[in-house]
């Protein structure tokens, strides 16, 4: 996921989150065109029929349950100001928009979290949350490379602010 931060100024920051859909969507073309090059020779359509439609059908579980692209709006006003996400998917979907006031939102955390790989290599994830004034968490931004969702936070702070807590504080 790439977070790009489109606006910053002191009382406005507006960000996208792009998917890499596009990207795993050629990698599964390439790897069906790879796993059916030797089969062509052989005459297994049925194998290739099974390759091709399962490619297919990771594509469309992949369009259906990931958004394309999220867009943010968080915006500080003297009536108090809003804190807006919005999600837009493929084939048509309605976009999933959330809205909440500002004067809702005590603050925002980043929740870092160290995963492993099967040969045992430990890489490190984050999320971004907003945190509103009942101590419930809202997801503003999924799993990223750290350094993004904490430049995300900090800008996002900055500009409501708000404090940017510590995984620790904000639980």
């Amino acid at each position: 996921m790439r977070i790009v931060i489109t606006e910053e100024v002191h009382n406005r920051v507006a960000w996208i989150v792009r998917a890499p859909f596009s990207r795993v969507a050629v990698g599964l073309l390439i790897g069906a065109v790879v796993a059916s090059v030797p089969l062509l020779f052989t005459a297994r359509w049925v194998l290739l029929g099974l390759i091709w439609g399962g490619c297919l059908a990771a594509a469309l579980y992949l369009a259906l349950s990931e958004p394309v692209q999220e867009f943010g709006l968080m915006e500080r006003t003297p009536e108090g100001g809003v804190l807006r996400l919005e999600q837009q998917w493929l084939l048509g979907r309605e976009p999933v928009v959330m809205e909440v006031p500002l004067d809702e939102v005590a603050g925002f955390t980043v929740e870092p979290h160290t995963f492993e790989h099967t040969g045992g290599q430990l890489y490190t994830l984050a999320r971004l949350w907003a945190i509103n004034t009942a101590r419930e968490t809202l997801p503003l931004v999924r799993w990223t490379r750290p350094q993004a969702a904490q430049t995300l936070g900090e800008s996002l702070a900055r500009a409501a602010r708000r404090p940017l807590h510590s995984e620790a504080e904000a639980v």
